[in-house]
């Protein structure tokens, strides 16, 4: 039960619109930084149906400001074979509010237990810094038709804290306790999470600490571990 009540809480959360699927995987409207535009290095990107436009950005007295007329369409559909950048990327850094689960945990040998790999579910909340790029390709064919896509990759890094559920028994508490029962643990780490498209993965290091009077015979308890980590993006 206590595996899924995350889970619960969440889909409950979006069911009434608490949460909102995220769309940093979106080239949406918005600031970018930007190459393989021509001179433009920062540029506003409108989407206008087939059209995406790119707006020159500059600063002036501290403020940014967006040049309307000097506009570059990066378009799909009829178009002169060559005429269109094959690969611009854009850019974007923002803060990173992400759901984490780790799945699966790597804990290394403490006190005469042996290595193991615990598949036991974990739920959390991750904070940390985020970069997004975003690369456009054209494929254009003899007679001028191009098709566009847009590849969406994200890199983030940060810190880690939430709540689990780990197996306790004698063999790890050193026989202290006798019974064999499930704790719940306390999570905190840091972890490195890839995207690509609207898939989100990575690594972590961490540490747990048992939730009960048994942590101080728990062999595993504020030691580190080594988990794969899945994330849902909430901002």
């Amino acid at each position: 039960m206590r595996l899924i009540l995350p889970f619960i809480l969440m889909a409950g959360c979006y069911g009434c619109g608490i949460f909102k699927p995220s769309a940093k995987y979106q080239f949406s409207d918005g600031y970018y930084n930007a190459s393989g535009t021509g001179n433009m290095r920062k540029v506003y990107i409108h989407n206008d149906d087939d059209l995406i436009r790119a707006y020159p950005v500059s600063k002036v007295a501290a403020r940014k400001h967006v040049d309307t007329m000097q506009a570059r369409a990066l378009v799909y559909g009829n178009v002169a074979p060559g005429s269109l950048s094959q690969s611009p990327v854009f850019t974007k850094g923002s803060f990173d509010i992400d759901f984490l689960t780790v799945p699966i945990k790597y804990r290394f040998p403490a006190e005469g237990v042996t290595r193991q790999l615990n598949a036991n579910l974990n739920g959390g909340l991750y904070l940390g810094y985020r970069k997004d790029f975003y690369i456009l390709r054209y494929n254009v064919s003899p007679i001028g038709i191009s098709k566009r896509t847009i590849t969406h990759l994200g890199f983030s890094v940060g810190t880690y804290m939430g709540f689990g559920n780990t197996f306790v028994s004698p063999h790890v508490t050193s026989g202290a306790v006798q019974s064999e029962y499930d704790g719940v643990v306390f999570n905190r780490g840091i972890a490195a999470i890839a995207a690509l498209n609207q898939f989100t993965a990575g690594v972590a290091i961490g540490w747990d600490r048992l939730m009960d009077g048994n942590h101080g015979s728990w062999v595993y308890n504020n030691r580190p571990w080594l988990g794969l980590v899945f994330g849902l993006n909430l901002n």
